[in-house]
């Protein structure tokens, strides 16, 4: 039980809980109806322009009327408690099925892909609400196998509401956001939310998050620069449409995507026949998804001339049998060369020369040394590595695994301190990306507080930022504090100026 009051209804039961919310079964008295309410934390902003922007998406989110999306009824404070009246979903959620599946069939997860692409398709013609949490705890199957979308046009503004900080099933979650969502970027639209649904796609198909293990600081910078493996190098079993419209959905840059729903639902439904998507990634645009390894493989393998075409005959053109007569008269010609031949080349000579090992007969290959070998498994091995790099620059991870490949499967060779070099120069490069990364975000957050003319806090946005590479990065985050420190000073006397001036008048 509970001691939380909400008036008009009875909370029955708790169907679960997070971090930020518990959600519980309860019975609304005057509709004598069963509903969903989402009781939020109480660690929420309590500004007054916080709470109006809370009602403001929830009434926008009411409006939706989809069999796609969990219907929200209500949204209020009541007590210093935020809650969420909703649909009540007699069912499951997607999580629970891949939990008690391990991976799901291709068709199972296309099915679950049409019914979120419609839903947020009608959301962001409607609404231009964007979901922001695309994830398998997300989307609900109904007891009748209906799918839905839940917390639809709430995520977003609850995760700015969030004065803590903290990650639950409600906020963004890092191995399903889009990179400019992990950005911050301003501008965001539908495609966001499309780079989060092939991220689950890839998830539900495979049994395999996104960067598994990672701390989930790290993963963050590794959605902005890294890529793993193809669906179908883990699940042999996916089309190559399925993993194609994987990849395109999860381009790196938003201008890669998509352009509208229409066209994700168009490239589901050819996927679900068999056919290729019509969707490719454009030029120079790269995915957080590799190519398949088949065709990494064949990519880079030589090219070897086409064998020339055997002529086709006929039964028609097939010779007659010749008369006995002429084939020992032929076999006879071939013995009287052949003895010639012999005579004329003289005895081979087989005997070993004095005092040493025989040589091999003329035209017989050396056997090659083992440290040759070496080196020529080395060389396929760096090759492979150098190609897979030039094919996705921003790819560390899979960039260093594969030198590391070199280095473990063809030590003490030239090509393997070749790759050492390689690791340790993509190595810097990753931690210098990571660390761009970072100033641009405490830079954004920064320039925004800056515009509010509040300065102080601007610079704590660089003092207080305690995060990866935080020491790294101080020489950076002290010219930063510099800076504004100055365009405080420049402020405050032009505030001065301007008052001299509305007292002089």
């Amino acid at each position: 039980m509970t001691d939380i009051q909400i008036t008009g209804f009875e909370l029955m039961h708790k169907l679960g809980e997070g971090g930020m919310a518990a959600v519980w079964q309860a019975r609304q008295v005057s509709l004598d109806r069963i509903v969903a309410i989402k009781i939020l934390s109480s660690n929420f902003a309590s500004d007054p322009d916080d709470i109006q922007r809370f009602q403001r998406e929830a009434q926008s989110a009411a409006k939706l009327k989809h069999p796609g999306i969990v219907q929200v009824y209500d949204a209020n404070i009541e007590h210093g408690v935020y809650f969420i009246v909703m649909e009540f979903v007699n069912g499951y959620t997607c999580a629970d099925w891949l939990k008690k599946k391990g991976v799901l069939s291709e068709k199972d997860v296309l099915l679950i892909a049409d019914c979120v692409a419609d839903a947020l398709g009608y959301a962001w013609e409607r609404q231009n609400i964007i979901h922001c949490d695309i994830k398998p705890d997300n989307i609900m199957v109904d007891e009748d196998g209906t799918v839905k979308v839940t917390d639809l046009g709430l995520s977003r503004t609850i995760n700015a509401m969030n004065v803590d900080d903290k990650t639950d099933e409600i906020l963004g979650t890092p191995a399903y956001m889009a990179p400019e969502q992990a950005m911050g970027e301003a501008g965001q639209d539908c495609r966001l939310d499309m780079y989060s649904l092939g991220a689950m796609m890839y998830h539900l198909s495979t049994g395999k998050l996104l960067f598994e293990n990672a701390p989930e600081g790290e993963i963050i910078e590794m959605q902005l620069n890294d890529a793993v493996e193809n669906p179908r190098d883990l699940n042999p079993s996916l089309s190559r449409g399925f993993c194609r419209l994987v990849e395109v959905l999860m381009a790196k840059d938003k201008v890669g995507r998509p352009e509208d729903w229409g066209l994700v639902r168009d490239a589901i439904k050819r996927v679900k026949k068999g056919h290729m998507p019509l969707l490719r990634l454009p030029d120079g645009i790269q995915s957080t998804v590799l190519k398949p390894a088949a065709d990494e493989a064949a990519l880079h393998a030589p090219k070897r001339h086409a064998a020339p075409a055997r002529s086709t005959v006929t039964s028609a053109a097939v010779p007659q049998k010749k008369p006995l007569g002429l084939i020992l008269a032929g076999v006879v010609s071939l013995i009287v060369i052949v003895v010639i031949a012999a005579m004329l080349i003289g005895p081979t000579k087989t005997q070993p020369p004095a005092g040493g090992v025989p040589r091999p007969p003329s035209g017989t290959p050396a056997i090659p040394s083992a440290a040759s070998l070496a080196e020529q498994k080395g060389r396929t091995l760096y090759l492979a590595a150098s190609n897979g790099e030039k094919s996705a620059p921003a790819s560390y991870t899979q960039a260093i695994t594969r030198y590391l490949r070199v280095v473990n499967e063809a030590p003490n060779t030239r090509y393997a301190a070749r790759a050492t070099k390689d690791i340790a120069r993509l190595e810097t490069a990753r931690m210098k990306a990571a660390q761009a990364s970072i100033m641009v975000a405490l830079n954004r957050q920064a320039a925004q507080l800056v515009s509010q003319n509040a300065f102080d806090q601007a610079i704590r946005v660089y003092a207080d930022y305690t995060g990866a590479s935080a020491s790294d990065l101080q020489s950076q985050r002290d010219a930063k504090s510099s800076e504004i420190r100055e365009q405080k000073r420049v402020w405050i006397q032009s505030e001065k100026r301007r008052a001299d001036a509305e007292r002089a008048s």
